[in-house]
Formats: structure tokens, sequence, C-alpha cells
């Protein structure tokens, strides 16, 4: 990697965490306290239906670009056209597929009304993430971690002259907050063209069904898992408003409200896969031990996700009421639910990540098929009865279950055995920290107060466990330092 990789990384942390928490809990939270639970447990339901056919959009097109691009980037304008007309292709049937779907499994007006602008909004995203590829693969990397958020800038801004001024004649709605996100998009691409305009890059436009082939044979496997991941994580908000009835969107989107501080928390797991993934696969090709790497991204993360899942469950329910007018004890049930699922998921993260840079897709495949497999028959089992509460168990069971599976993936694909001290330390801290909470809670503390002298606990815990070391952060550091060959 280049010398500027630090730098870089760092930049596009300031910039997301500068600008993400603004959208989740500036503007997403305030359209479902203006429009309410049911308004939002549509959109909500409506959006991950959505998403669970966006690999269709895409189908491996923008990873294999970014490879290509970054490899020979020369070849930038002779491909441009093809993909896009590809990705065009593609977007149309992906507009088909979802409106078949939705047919099939009987959407009422309400949900059409909706749901056009919605397959629009997904397209939009889709070919963002096309032009966001040209960038990075041009090694433009500070102007990608400025398009990285200027979706989320550009609709944010929109929403935010919609909710606090007269400027826009609209009513806060569902469906002008997702107008709002499609021209966030549009100005983005705007934006990513200009960047591209920018270099000397002799464009043509042509079309090579050789190349389209190539992407879809290579992508394919890519392709299976994003949807199987994605479905397994996604279908929950689905499932719910279709089973409960009457009372589907308003349970909808009481999920929706916890859903989106994991969503939230999510990113970190993200970003972590994001910087080992390419040390996982150069110490792969180069026949390194891969093992303290993955002891130490497994240590690093659970520092972060124990304290900060056990101390969000304790303070679940004044989390939410602070969160949501209309919060009940149900919004917390779900929250700390998902929070035990939260753990899980940042463990998930390090442990896939090192399957995938191993080419393990067939296992990573099989896994996540289980997990949809399991996901929705506990659902089927949990919502009439226990309704959004329900999802959020099932939830935390199948990522229990994808989580064993991965470690047994490791244990059986590779020669690591992890150190018996480790899983001791950890065990450690989640027990520290459930005895910790409740004796911060016997002070009396305001909570907010309280909540961070748990987690400042949590984090002083896990620096005399030892989970945390010095030494953990000398891999990131020579990676950063080492020049590119």
């Amino acid at each position: 990697m280049k010398r500027s990789f630090l730098s870089n990384l760092a930049f596009l942390l300031f910039l997301n965490f500068l600008v993400k928490p603004f959208w989740i809990l500036g503007i997403d939270r305030t359209v479902q306290n203006v429009t309410g639970p049911d308004q939002y447990g549509l959109y909500f339901s409506l959006f991950n239906f959505s998403l669970l056919f966006q690999v269709l959009l895409d189908f491996g097109i923008n990873n294999f670009n970014n490879r290509e691009i970054a490899k020979y980037p020369e070849k930038l304008g002779q491909t441009w056209s093809t993909m896009l007309q590809s990705k065009a292709i593609f977007a149309l049937l992906y507009a088909a597929l979802v409106l078949i779907v939705a047919v099939l499994i009987g959407f009422d007006q309400t949900h059409w009304r909706i749901l056009g602008w919605m397959i629009l909004m997904q397209v939009m995203l889709s070919f963002f993430t096309y032009l966001r590829s040209n960038v990075s693969a041009l090694h433009l990397f500070r102007h990608d971690a400025v398009l990285s958020v200027s979706d989320k800038l550009f609709a944010g801004t929109l929403c935010a002259l919609l909710f606090w001024t007269k400027v826009l004649p609209w009513e806060i709605t569902v469906k002008n907050f997702i107008i709002c996100q499609i021209l966030g998009y549009s100005l983005a691409s705007v934006l990513a063209i200009l960047m591209l305009l920018g270099r000397r890059i002799h464009w043509k436009w042509t079309t090579d069904l050789q190349l389209i082939r190539q992407v879809i044979r290579k992508s394919a496997p890519f392709a299976l898992l994003t949807f199987l991941m994605a479905a397994y994580y996604r279908i929950d908000g689905v499932m719910i408003e279709r089973m409960l009835g009457a009372e589907g969107a308003h349970q909808a989107g009481v999920y929706a409200s916890a859903f989106r501080l994991l969503d939230a928390l999510s990113i970190i797991g993200y970003m972590f896969a994001a910087i080992l993934l390419p040390m996982f696969s150069r110490m792969q090709e180069e026949g390194s031990n891969v093992q303290p790497l993955l002891e130490t991204g497994l240590r690093l993360m659970a520092c972060i996700s124990v304290p900060a899942g056990t101390t969000f469950i304790f303070f679940r329910q004044e989390i939410m009421q602070a969160l949501y007018a209309d919060a009940t004890n149900q919004y917390g049930q779900i929250f700390g639910w998902l929070m035990a699922g939260f753990v899980l998921i940042s463990l998930v993260y390090i442990l896939g990540t090192m399957l995938t840079a191993l080419g393990s897709l067939r296992i990573l495949n099989r896994i996540a098929a289980a997990g949809l497999v399991v996901n929705v028959a506990l659902n089927l089992l949990l919502i009439p009865t226990q309704q959004a509460v329900g999802a959020a168990i099932a939830t935390v069971c199948t990522q229990t279950i994808v989580l064993i599976l991965h470690l047994a993936a490791v244990y059986s694909r590779t020669d690591i055995t992890f150190h018996q001290g480790m899983w001791l330390r950890l065990a450690g801290l989640t027990a520290a920290c459930v005895v910790i909470c409740p004796g911060v809670l016997w002070l009396n503390l305001p909570w907010a107060i309280a909540m961070g002298l748990c987690l400042l606990l949590g984090a002083c815990l896990a620096l005399l466990l030892g989970l945390v070391k010095r030494h953990d952060w000398k891999p990131l550091l020579h990676e950063a330092a080492e020049p590119a060959t």
C-alpha cells in the first residue's frame, strides 16, 4: 500500500463520522418521528424488500470494474460505455423482477404509491456506486472519500430544508423523503462524473459483449453471496409487515427504530473488514501465517462490540425513549436483542473477511444459505406470537448459528487453532461488563453519564485483560508504510 494509506483512511473515517450520524440520528430518525411508526414501517419494509434484489443491479460489475481499472487505468475510456449499458440492462431486469414479486405477494395500492420511487432510488444508487468504483480504481482516494458522504450530504441538506425551513413547498412524507434521496444520489453522481471528466482519459463509446460475459462469469459467486447475506439480514422487516396484517406496518416501524442503530454500529465491522481484506489477501498470497492478524482483529473488534453491546442492553429503554417520541417498552426490548446481535455480527465480519481472502466462497455461500433458512424459519415461528420482538430474537439466534459456522469453517479449512487464553479473556470481559453495568446503575447517576461510565470502564477492562496491546497496531502500521510494488 502507499504511505498515504493511514491519512486517506483517517480522512474517510472523519467524513463518515461527521456526516453519517447526522443522517441516521438527525434526518432518518426525524422522518420516523414525524411520519409515525406506521408510515415509516411501510417505508422500512419496502426498502428492505427492494434491497433483497439489489444484487441484480450490480451483479459484481462494481467489484470487477474496480479491480480491472486499478490494474489498467487506460481501459476506463474503453470499458465505461459497456459497463453503463450493462447496468442499464440489469436495472430494467431488476425493476421487472421487483414488480413481478410485488404482484405475487399481493402488495396493495398503498405499497404501489411508494414502490416505484423506491425502485428508482435503488437504480440511482447503483449508478452512483459504479461511478465511485471508477474514482477509487484511479486511486483518487480523497475524491472517493468525499463521494462516500456526498449523497447523504446532498440528501440531508434537502431534508433539512424540508424539515426546518419553508424553502421547499413539500410536506414531510415518506415519498418526499425518498425523492430527497433520489436527488441526493443524482447530485452525487454529477459530482463523480465531473471528477472523472477532470482526468485525461480518451473516452470511447463501444459495446463489448465478451467483457459482459466475463464479468458475469467471474462475479457470479460474489453475487450469490451478496444476495444471501442481504436476504437473511434484511428479510425481517419484510416478513413483519407481511405477516401481521393491519398491525404489520406499525410493528415494522417499531423494529426499524432499533434496526437503524444496529445498522449504524455495524459500519464499524465493515470498516475493519475494509482494512483487513487486502492484508489477509496479501499474506495468503505470500504464504504468511494469518493467525496473529486474525486474532488481533477479533480481539480489537470484541473490545469495541462487547462493552458497547452490553452497555446498550442495560440502557436500552433510556436510549430508545430519548430518540423516539412514541417509544414504548417494546422498543427497548427489540433494541436489547439487536445489541446482542451486534456483538455476534461484529465477530462474523472478521472471520468472514478472512475466509473471503482465502477464496472460500463456496463455504461462505453455504453458511449464508443456512442463515437465510434459519432466519426465515424462526421468523415464521416467532413473529405471529411475539411480533417485532420475535424478529429480533430470530436475528440473535441466526447470528449465533452463523458465527458458529464461521468458526467451524476456519477450523476445518485452515491450520488456525485459536489460543485458549484469547477466549478466556473475551469471556472475562463479557462477564465483567455484565457485572459492572448493574453496579453503575446502583449509583443513581443521570443515565447518559452512567452509560458513558460503563463504556469507559469496559475499555479499561479490555486494557487490563490484555485484549488491547501496543503491538496490535504494528501490522497495520507496517502495512500502511510499505510502499506499493
